[in-house]
């Protein structure tokens, strides 16, 4: 009857394991404030040189972690929204983050 009770209060909780937070090498989809949408891989600028036709050839965008969307994105995870002041202020939400 105790366990029963426990039982059927239980839930699901989401663990941070489970989150996928936006780090170098992570595809992400991103949508401004205007609509515009790109799907575009973060990478470091060892990366870029190294990896840029891998992902050019197949249509993915290629975002700099030293570049204004780079950092306001590093870190964040899906449904964020971000901030940009450069080249102007607009905000950018985080449709999909893809490990």
């Amino acid at each position: 009857m105790v366990v029963e009770k426990i039982l059927n209060r239980a839930g699901i909780i989401e663990s941070e394991a489970e989150i996928e937070f936006i780090r170098t090498g992570s595809i992400v989809t991103v949508r401004y404030q205007d609509g515009f949408k790109i799907t575009g891989v973060l990478l470091s600028p060892k990366d870029l040189r190294d990896k840029s036709k891998e992902y050019q050839d197949k249509g993915i965008y290629l975002i700099p972690t030293d570049s204004p969307l780079g950092q306001a994105i590093y870190g964040k995870k899906e449904g964020d929204i971000v901030e940009l002041s450069k080249p102007e202020k607009q905000e950018v939400t985080i449709l999909k983050v893809n490990p």
